[in-house]
């Protein structure tokens, strides 16, 4: 085996130990912004982050809607409550009662 072939081989396993795959991303990510996950696990998602564009995006995205959503009214008093009207909350849950019967 050559040298090169070598050191393709030993950097192909590396990344396979140390990177996360896409799939287990998507989880990391939405959990990381619940609650602080070990260094070393963020660690390994920032290394895939840096090769992995989709990934990158996804998290960008993730990170951009929750910023959004705490803008809204109402965020500050447990979710969107206060942005419906009692009304259109009535209607909602005549709605829902009626497609569960």
């Amino acid at each position: 085996m050559s040298r090169k072939d070598w050191l393709r081989n030993s950097v192909a396993a590396m990344k396979v130990r140390l990177m996360h795959s896409c799939h287990d991303m998507t989880r990391l990510t939405s959990l990381a912004h619940d609650e602080k996950l070990p260094r070393f696990t963020r660690w390994k998602m920032r290394l895939h982050c840096m090769a992995c564009l989709w990934c990158r995006r996804y998290r960008d995205h993730l990170s951009l809607l929750r910023r959004a959503l705490r803008h809204l009214p109402g965020a500050g008093d447990g979710g969107a409550a206060g942005v419906l009207s009692d009304e259109f909350r009535t209607r909602l849950k005549q709605a829902v009662r009626e497609s569960t019967n």
